[in-house]
């Protein structure tokens, strides 16, 4: 062979050689890459997995926690209607004392609440006058005085130079309810 063919054969085998690795190198970076690119995939994918892990566990989490505030409310409801529905029979219950029975409640209420001096007003459908009440001795021992007045529930009324006092049975059943409902609302969400 002449020697330019040996030559040229000698540029050819070399540029082939030089091609040959060239591609080898860029078939390795990009295999490279590639893994590169699939771990950084499995990465963002492990990385959401874990992301949607802990939002269902907040979803849960926040379900759990408002169905057993729904729970509460309802208990709280049930109470309070069960409240009403105590407070509505035991003031029918007061409405329903013989005229022995209320005449001693009233007594009471008169003998734990009045001062010397008041004015003891009686419901218009008490089942007594109030002379009978004037005629006793708490009455003669604190100076009261006693009046007829008009439907406001059963019970008294007292008036005072210092104070006045809603002793209806309404009023009473009233104080007692509220107090016992805020009691109730604590319980149940302690």
């Amino acid at each position: 062979m002449n020697d330019k063919t040996v030559i040229a054969q000698k540029i050819i085998n070399d540029a082939t050689e030089q091609a040959n690795l060239y591609i080898e190198q860029t078939q390795s970076e990009i295999e490279q890459q590639i893994a590169l690119e699939k771990a950084n995939a499995e990465a963002l994918v492990q990385k959401a997995e874990q992301e949607a892990a802990i939002a269902g566990e907040l979803l849960v989490e926040r379900t759990a926690t408002i169905a057993r505030l729904d729970g509460k409310k309802v208990m709280l409801n049930a109470k309070q209607k069960l409240v009403q529905t105590v407070f509505s029979t035991t003031l029918e219950c007061f409405k329903r004392l013989d005229e022995k029975q209320y005449f001693t409640f009233v007594l009471g209420l008169i003998e734990k609440y009045a001062e010397k001096g008041d004015r003891v007003i009686l419901d218009k459908n008490a089942p007594f006058t109030p002379n009978q009440l004037e005629n006793t001795e708490v009455f003669a021992n604190k100076q009261l005085t006693c009046s007829l007045g008009d439907d406001f529930g059963g019970g008294i009324l007292l008036q005072g130079s210092k104070r006045d006092a809603d002793l209806s049975f309404v009023a009473i059943v009233k104080q007692k309810q509220s107090a016992l409902s805020g009691e109730v609302a604590k319980q149940l969400f302690d």
